[in-house]
């Protein structure tokens, strides 16, 4: 499919994941389906969405399993309670019904007031907490 969406809705009807790609490709022997652009949004009902895009994709039969390959970047705009928040990696793996991506590869991670670069990293995105797992180095600024 060229210019495929999907929206997941949760119990409650409300949108609660946002999946785009510039094309879809679907694998029946395996069930699998492999992205060229893909863009994700976890949606929630009191906080800012998150948004991930990557330069290509693949998904394992079930859905349980995203994997998010080449240049990947996550984001959440400022609001009045939450600060923006830019993260740069390398190949994500999510975990897409607990909003959970983790990587072994290097990490940059950008809020208005903080640099931090470090390598691995598990993002447990519907809590809003990010754990870099080794050689962390934070830049602070005024």
């Amino acid at each position: 499919m060229q210019d495929f969406e999907s929206i997941t809705m949760d119990a409650l009807g409300a949108p609660k994941r946002t999946l785009q790609a510039k094309r879809l490709a679907h694998y029946p022997d395996t069930d699998s389906n492999e992205l060229e652009q893909p863009y994700i949004v976890l949606h929630h009902p009191e906080k800012p969405p998150w948004h991930v895009r990557s330069e290509r994709g693949w998904i394992n039969g079930e859905g349980k399993v995203i994997l998010l390959l080449g240049a990947v970047k996550i984001w959440r705009e400022e609001t009045a309670e939450n600060h923006r928040v830019d993260i740069e990696t390398y190949d994500l793996r999510v975990l897409p019904d607990s909003d959970y991506g983790e990587t072994d590869k290097a990490v940059l991670i950008r809020t208005p007031t903080t640099e931090t670069r470090g390598i691995g990293m598990r993002a447990y995105l519907e809590r809003g907490r990010v754990e870099i797992l080794s050689k962390v180095h934070t830049r602070y600024e005024k």
